[in-house]
């Protein structure tokens, strides 16, 4: 799921994430929102209201848009990727689940220590992302 607070953020995600929700879940999204509410900090009446005189809206401070980048494509570099073969295949393993392979007893390979016979498949992992 994505980030928590994105889906806030982003009326369309927020209406796909609890249109998806089953009832009973949903009228359980709806109390903890409803009692959630007040936790929101939002601005007062009388600051709104001195804001207008003075010309000034929440849109000037707030974008309706979320301002978010999109995330660059990885570059992921072979010789800098960790394998595991297992039942005589080839395992692109990434981040946390390398702690994972290493913990239940895997062994870990960099690309150049691979044996040969995986190099191709391995790389051909890495260029599928």
């Amino acid at each position: 799921m994505a980030d928590f607070k994105t889906v806030l953020l982003n009326k369309a995600a927020l209406k796909e994430a609890l249109s998806s929700l089953k009832v009973g879940d949903a009228i359980k999204a709806h109390e903890n929102l409803t009692e959630c509410m007040s936790a929101l900090k939002l601005p007062s009446d009388d600051l709104l209201k001195m804001m207008s005189e003075q010309g000034l809206s929440i849109e000037d401070f707030a974008p309706s848009q979320a301002t978010a980048a999109p995330r660059k494509p990885r570059n992921n570099k072979l010789e800098n990727q960790s394998f595991v073969i297992s039942d005589d295949q080839v395992i692109w393993v990434k981040g946390r689940s390398v702690s994972s392979h290493r913990e239940s007893g895997d062994t870990i390979y960099k690309y150049d220590e691979l044996p040969k016979k995986y190099k191709d498949s391995a790389a051909e992992l890495v260029k599928a992302g």
